[in-house]
């Protein structure tokens, strides 16, 4: 129980974290396909996660660029 909340905790999806443990249920033998589960979700929040990174970095300057827009007198808006 402890590592399903772990697992959450980390981002993991639901349906990913049922199939992870319905294959652990079936012993030992699934777990090359466990691990492949785990890579291919890392792979997902990994991708995710630099979303969030780039969009923060763009929320983060976006106020700092428009001061500048504003102070040089550029609205950016057609006639304004």
């Amino acid at each position: 129980m402890e590592l399903a909340g772990c697992m959450r905790g980390a981002g993991l999806p639901l349906p990913a974290l049922a199939e992870y443990v319905r294959l652990s249920q079936q012993g030992d033998v699934t777990i090359p396909d466990r691990r492949a589960l785990l890579l291919e979700q890392k792979e997902q929040l990994t991708v995710q996660l630099k979303s969030r990174i780039q969009w923060n970095g763009w929320s983060i300057r976006f106020p700092v660029m428009t001061e500048r827009w504003r102070q040089a007198g550029w609205s950016g808006i057609k006639g304004g």
